[in-house]
């Protein structure tokens, strides 16, 4: 009797993780590839901006957390190689409220100064909402279209970043 009482119970909990998870597959993701730029409101130290593409060269977005070693290396490794980057529109958010406050910048020198990059807090919710992303770091490359072509969750290796630029247009960019 027992026995049967477990069976069935172990039946049902299989039944429901299968079911979530064919659910979680068939669900449409946020954003897909191919997908135009989300136009968020974020803050910058000076003001509120619109999340915008820069229709002259590729927009990366990267979506970080100050307390998260991963983006802290990942920023630390693009700050470094900054020279690399010099042809690539770069938007940085975090969702810390005191994150200029704090001049968390200052951890990254070359980043605060660069003309091609563009700190800003944005509230996680919208990110969740636009852009489907819960995890930091998660990188966004993004055409001069505006169009998503490659969605990088996680830590990632500059040359990573670089080749999907490549991919995309053809620029001699190398790391």
């Amino acid at each position: 009797m027992f026995r049967r009482i477990l069976a069935k119970i172990f039946l049902l909990i299989f039944l429901f993780l299968t079911a979530w998870v064919i659910y979680a597959a068939l669900r449409p993701e946020v954003l897909p590839l191919g997908s135009k730029m989300p136009a968020i409101d974020f803050l910058t130290e000076a003001t509120i901006k619109k999340l915008k593409l820069d229709t002259t060269r590729t927009t990366i977005v990267v979506y970080f957390s100050n307390d998260c070693k991963h983006c802290q290396y990942m920023l630390k490794m693009i700050d470094e190689n900054l020279n690399v980057f010099q042809d690539i529109f770069i938007i940085l958010l975090t969702s810390e409220d005191v994150f200029f406050e704090r001049k968390s910048t200052n951890k990254w020198p070359n980043l605060k100064i660069a003309n091609n990059i563009t700190w800003g807090i944005v509230k996680s919710e919208e990110i969740t909402k636009h852009f489907g992303v819960k995890i930091t770091p998660t990188t966004l490359i993004f055409s001069k279209a505006g169009v998503l072509f490659a969605k990088i969750v996680g830590e990632v290796r500059l040359e990573k970043i670089l080749t999907e630029v490549r991919k995309n247009d053809g620029s001699g960019t190398s790391f």
